[in-house]
């Protein structure tokens, strides 16, 4: 009997064994089979030649990228306080090949991959939303390859940076395009709107060498690029900061502040309400803010 007693509880084990690593599994699938179906029922958009079509309309367009070495960041200072302060020296790195948004992401793309809204044809086309978390991002591009089939994501800040540069065609401009800003930016110098209305801006400025709009200047553009990863000094107060953290040590308030600022995201470019010296190439902005707009790479 309690030879039987043990064959049945290990035959029960087998059978949870197989519900967890076989069944289980199976039933996710078929859910986001089933969702990723209900999704593209009624979907009006598609992905064809490096561009995204809302019905017959195109809504946004991917420029290639030719990967390269570049000379990188700058000659430039982040200030904590009078007392403190960071210089980011240039630096050589190779970049891979990639397609980039030829701006920021649209009002008519966002409105409709996240709102499940038809926009209207109208000059909304060139909004760029610009008020959304790092979160907020993420769960757009989830829900856009759901609704195309293809991979986005954000770039990293060296990524960013090579494509605003004007990539192996660069021309060492001070601003994306133009040693001239305002043939290239809207800034605080030449822009102005009501305080929370969305503005129109896109593809009014001249573009960079690669055809890129709006990469000095308009809307803050974020990057998925932690800010402890964009110096050596800032790392090793990540890892300082990080250690104390998970050893329980106690930290001060400051402490908490910098290593939430250290984990947040750099956003780059720029933006309407920014001074000139704050859109140059070699310059980080002179806060990070929390939220910005974003231009999204579509995997190859």
């Amino acid at each position: 009997m309690k030879k039987n007693n043990k064959t049945w509880i290990l035959f029960c084990g087998l059978l949870l064994c197989a519900l967890f690593i076989v069944v289980l599994p199976a039933v996710s699938a078929l859910k986001s089979q089933s969702r990723s179906a209900s999704l593209q029922k009624d979907n009006h958009l598609r992905v064809e030649n490096n561009a995204i079509y809302l019905d017959d309309r195109e809504v946004y367009r991917f420029l290639p990228v030719d990967g390269g070495n570049a000379r990188l960041g700058g000659a430039s200072s982040f200030s904590f306080s009078k007392e403190k302060s960071i210089t980011f020296e240039y630096t050589n790195q190779h970049i891979k090949s990639f397609l980039i948004g030829e701006t920021p992401v649209t009002k008519e793309l966002w409105e409709y991959v996240v709102a499940d809204k038809i926009p209207e044809n109208s000059d909304g086309f060139y909004f760029y939303p610009h008020t959304f978390s790092y979160k907020d991002w993420l769960i757009f591009l989830v829900r856009l390859r759901e609704l195309t089939g293809k991979s986005f994501r954000l770039p990293t800040k060296d990524e960013w940076e090579f494509a605003a540069r004007g990539g192996i065609h660069s021309k060492g401009y001070t601003y994306s395009g133009s040693d001239d800003i305002d043939e290239v930016a809207f800034y605080k110098g030449n822009f102005s709107y009501p305080v929370g209305k969305s503005f129109p801006y896109g593809k009014k400025k001249k573009p960079n060498e690669l055809g890129l709009f709006d990469m000095s200047g308009g809307v803050y553009e974020l990057t998925s690029t932690h800010i402890y990863e964009s110096n050596p000094i800032f790392l090793n107060e990540y890892n300082t900061l990080l250690g104390k953290k998970e050893r329980n040590e106690k930290l001060t308030g400051d402490d908490v502040k910098h290593l939430q600022f250290l984990e947040s995201y750099i956003c780059m470019g720029g933006a309407y309400d920014q001074p000139a010296e704050y859109c140059q190439l070699n310059m980080l902005p002179s806060h990070f803010p929390t939220e910005s707009g974003a231009r999204i790479i579509m995997e190859y």
